[in-house]
């Protein structure tokens, strides 16, 4: 069990980050310097802490919101 819970911690941020906005380009729904969180792995799931995409998963739709890097 603790083992298990290591690993989803160890792997866990590579997935998930929380990104905070500076701009006003999403206003009135996200305000500057709100934080949202951003599920990497929506588009495509990559190996933890690298760059090397495995497969994808899906594109953008509208009304999501995206980041890009």
């Amino acid at each position: 069990m603790l083992l298990m819970v290591g690993a989803i911690l160890a792997v866990l941020p590579s997935y998930l980050w929380p990104y905070s906005l500076s701009g006003a380009s999403a206003a009135p729904s996200i305000l500057v310097r709100d934080t949202v969180l951003v599920n990497r792995a929506a588009y495509d799931f990559r190996l933890p802490y690298s760059r090397i995409a495995l497969f994808h998963t899906g594109t953008p739709h509208r009304e999501d919101c995206a980041r890009t890097a």
